[in-house]
């Protein structure tokens, strides 16, 4: 028998107006008989860290590539491992977000072309970025760690073009 349940940190600023971008790194992923998930995104609601992820609140990107908003599936992006840069922006205004994975996003988050939600803009709220951790509970030696990194000095990359990083504002 296997159960999940998800573990989520959030950004500890929430962000409404203005374009914002920040990082995650997964630094290490340990399985045991299945392996567990990172999600990463934006949510505009948070969810208690044992319900469901909060990608059903907003939009998230998975290690295989997918996407979802509200839990419903959109434009694939490039799938990321351990040591991989995700990156997320975030256009408050227009509850748009877009990621990209080692300096290359998917769409262009400073042209405002091509945002993972597409057609799905976010309702006007806070946002906040999430990393999420997929558990099986009965399998205590799974388990993952990522490092957020919302401020330039921390950031690998620097933010696209009108974007500030999530933390300096």
């Amino acid at each position: 028998m296997s159960v999940t349940t998800y573990a989520s940190v959030f950004s500890l600023q929430a962000r409404g107006a203005g374009k914002w971008y920040a990082e995650v790194v997964p630094t290490a992923v340990v399985a045991g008989s299945l392996t567990p998930e990172t999600l990463v995104g934006a949510t505009y609601q948070a969810a208690p860290s044992d319900a469901a992820p909060p990608t059903d609140f907003g939009v998230g990107a998975f290690p295989d590539g997918s996407t979802t908003f509200d839990g419903v599936a959109l434009t694939p992006m490039a799938g990321y491992a351990s040591g991989d840069t995700i990156m997320i922006a975030v256009d408050g205004d227009q509850g748009l977000v877009w990621f990209g994975v080692n300096g290359t996003f998917t769409g262009d988050p400073g042209a405002g072309t091509d945002p993972a939600n597409a057609g799905f803009p976010m309702p006007a709220n806070d946002y906040t970025i999430f990393v999420s951790f997929e558990l099986n509970i009965f399998n205590p030696t799974e388990g993952c760690t990522s490092v957020l990194n919302a401020k330039a000095s921390q950031q690998a990359y620097s933010p696209p073009t009108g974007f500030s990083a999530w933390e300096d504002a």
